[in-house]
């Protein structure tokens, strides 16, 4: 990327405040740092504090431990953005951390407690921390290994020179020579790193999907019981004798990307469709390296650890797998399965499956995607019955990304006892884009958008010029609409579904022409209708008429004044369902991101709200939700800053919303920007 691309405002926006400072941006970091470092505590204190519960350690009145618990923590709430009771210990008044680390609490107290002790226990990104603090002019406060090779790959090229730990520091702070300019040189790294994570969206293209974990179906609960009994704070061995079966050197890959980071994933034991034990593991092994793996963990003295791989056995079932685990729990509250998101839908034998899964739904959000199959079902079941509908609302709320789902269950309606049921999750988008993008080849779904120069000739035939023996002739060219009808008519077992984006956007009476009449419920051309109509088209001058195995589903914008009100003669022939914005589908994001958008699309809503002109519903005004979906504080603050924000200046200038005079924008686009300050990622 060419950074002059980003203009010298631009980038005072995005991190001017740490250009501008005197003071190192992460000082109160390294004085925590320093302190933990010099903190005198001995090799048995260290043990025994080893050896002690997480909860023990975090609720334990001792004196003491309270002490080493404070300098601990204080360190990890400037470390890490996700760190536990951040409010208390991080003093500064934007609790800026140095990082986004994924590292769990329980996880930094013990690594930074070996860390005391050996002063080796360190991953990758725990290292890199270190190094920075220890030297920020010349190393960079990006932990993520994984994130710097990215970044590495899309600024400078691993083919201009391989990538390392050394190469990444020098190439990266070339790189931004002249671009950015620190009044202290020690925040030059830093601010380099707020503007490389702003452009996240340019550099990060992460999987679809992330997995978080394990499952499999095991229904014997005494030997769990035992094991969680024997283990204590300890570690153990656990195995299964099956690999995956779908997707297995992505899952494997995966989960050995997750170990070498330093991190852990959870296995859960399910049994009558429930998840009761959870195991964390911490490292795994298979037959290409389960002797190497044994002499690594044997040192632990973990319980149940087997010499050879074959000794895992119970006398049917051979191990295929074993799992280093460093905690073992019954759960308090059992996990449905439906609410495990499995990786790419992948199948699951509920007799000797091992599943992996992306996330683990909460109740809330079952409860959510539970509602939002009902609508969809009510939708589809209503543009069976009525054969036209439009999906109206304001942007963002999600009407043409509804449109696949709906025609993708319309098309693909199972049967039931109760009239019908939907064929797939409709909350798993890719796999319903998949079916969509199927039908769409298989001419079951048609696309189109009005505009206001597309007329009949586009959308029912018109005469297109053609050169012929180097003469010009003109041919009839079929228009979308008569194209899947005719298509309709000849397959009427099946159902078809034509997608009109913007409808309000058209001319209808151009766009329609005499076919306006026939697109009615009860003109609709089939072998049992008694009012089925037909008219003579102008060009070709067949009979025509629409079948009744066609659905036609469109699209509204209801803040788009720019068009007028929709055309009577088409506004009485459809039925129309708003769609509004839901702040539980932008709570139901990824947890890192969902706090900062929620907030921000409450001090939107807010704001509509009151100064809300009182000409349109609020459901027709409200931004949508869509515009507060991100991977990263980079993508939300780019949808803030070119989406919302110009959104909300077009409803001024629209007389849609009215300031009192005297009111700008200035101060409220500001206050939504800082929303997003606090939320930066930085690796």
């Amino acid at each position: 990327m060419e950074l002059n691309e980003i203009d010298a405002s631009s980038i005072k926006n995005i991190c001017g405040n740490i250009m501008a400072e005197s003071d190192f941006w992460y000082q109160k970091a390294i004085e925590a740092w320093t302190q933990w470092k010099d903190m005198s505590i001995t090799d048995n204190e260290l043990q025994n504090l080893l050896s002690i519960k997480y909860d023990d350690f975090c609720n334990s009145n001792d004196q003491r431990i309270a002490e080493i618990r404070k300098n601990l923590f204080t360190a990890v709430a400037y470390f890490d953005a996700k760190s536990k009771d951040k409010d208390t210990y991080n003093c500064y008044p934007d609790k800026r951390t140095v990082a986004r680390t994924g590292i769990r609490q329980d996880d930094w107290v013990t690594r930074l407690l070996k860390y005391k002790l050996n002063n080796a226990d360190m991953t990758p990104g725990i290292k890199n921390l270190v190094d920075y603090l220890d030297n920020p002019r010349d190393n960079f406060p990006i932990i993520s290994e994984p994130h710097k090779r990215k970044i590495y790959n899309y600024f400078i090229g691993e083919n201009v020179v391989p990538y390392s730990d050394k190469q990444f520091n020098l190439a990266m702070r070339n790189k931004f020579q002249g671009v950015i300019k620190c009044v202290n040189p020690d925040n030059y790294t830093a601010a380099v790193t707020k503007l490389i994570y702003y452009l996240r969206s340019k550099w990060d293209e992460k999987p679809v999907e992330i997995i978080k974990g394990l499952f499999v179906h095991e229904r014997g609960d005494n030997w769990k019981q035992e094991f969680q009994k024997e283990i204590g704070n300890g570690k153990g061995c656990l195995w299964w004798h099956t690999l995956p079966v779908s997707y297995r050197k992505e899952i494997m890959e995966q989960l050995s990307s997750i170990i070498d980071d330093g991190g852990s994933f959870d296995f859960y034991y399910v049994k009558d469709n429930k998840a009761k034990y959870k195991a964390r593991v911490i490292d795994f092994a298979t037959a290409e390296n389960y002797a190497e793996k044994y002499n690594e963990w044997k040192a632990d003295n973990p319980i149940w650890i087997e010499e050879d791989l074959s000794d895992y056995n119970d006398g049917d079932h051979f191990a295929a797998i074993v799992f280093f685990v460093d905690k073992f729990c019954e759960l308090k509250e059992q996990i449905s399965l439906d609410n495990f998101v499995r990786y790419k839908n992948m199948k699951y034998s509920n007799r000797t499956g091992i599943a992996a899964f992306t996330r683990i739904i909460n109740e809330d959000i079952k409860n959510m995607q539970d509602e939002y199959k009902k609508e969809i079902k009510e939708t589809v079941n209503l543009l069976l019955t009525e054969k036209n509908l439009i999906l109206q609302g304001a942007p963002g709320t999600g009407k043409t990304y509804n449109t696949a789902v709906i025609a993708v269950g319309l098309i693909d309606a199972l049967p039931d006892g109760e009239g019908f049921d939907l064929p797939m999750n409709v909350s798993d988008h890719r796999q319903i884009m998949e079916r969509y993008n199927e039908l769409l080849s298989n001419k079951q779904i048609a696309f189109s958008t009005f505009h206001q120069s597309m007329d009949y000739e586009d959308f029912i035939e018109g005469l297109r010029p053609k050169v012929l023996n180097e003469q010009v002739i003109y041919e009839i060219h079929d228009g979308i609409f008569k194209r899947i009808c005719n298509v309709a008519e000849r397959n009427p077992k099946k159902n078809f579904v034509l997608i009109i984006d913007e409808i309000n956007r058209g001319n209808v009476s151009k766009i329609f022409g005499e076919l306006i009449s026939l697109i009615e419920k009860d003109k609709r051309k089939s072998d049992d209708s008694i009012h089925g109509l037909t008219a003579i088209l102008t060009y070709s001058g067949e009979s025509f008429g629409v079948p009744a195995n066609l659905y036609i589903l469109g699209t509204m914008n209801t803040t788009d004044r720019s068009t007028g009100t929709l055309d009577y003669a088409l506004r009485r022939r459809f039925v129309f369902k708003t769609m509004k914005a839901d702040e539980y589908v932008v709570k139901a994001q990824d947890r890192e991101i969902a706090d900062v958008a929620s907030n921000l699309f409450t001090q939107v809503k807010e704001f509509i709200v009151k100064y809300n002109s009182g000409d349109m519903e609020m459901d027709d005004l409200m931004i949508g939700h869509s515009y507060f979906l991100a991977s990263n504080i980079g993508q939300l603050r780019n949808s803030l800053e070119y989406k919302i924000k110009p959104l909300v200046k077009e409803y001024v200038n629209d007389g849609i919303l009215r300031l009192p005079r005297g009111k700008t924008l200035n101060d409220t686009f500001a206050s939504w920007s800082n929303l997003l300050e606090n939320g930066e990622d930085a690796g």
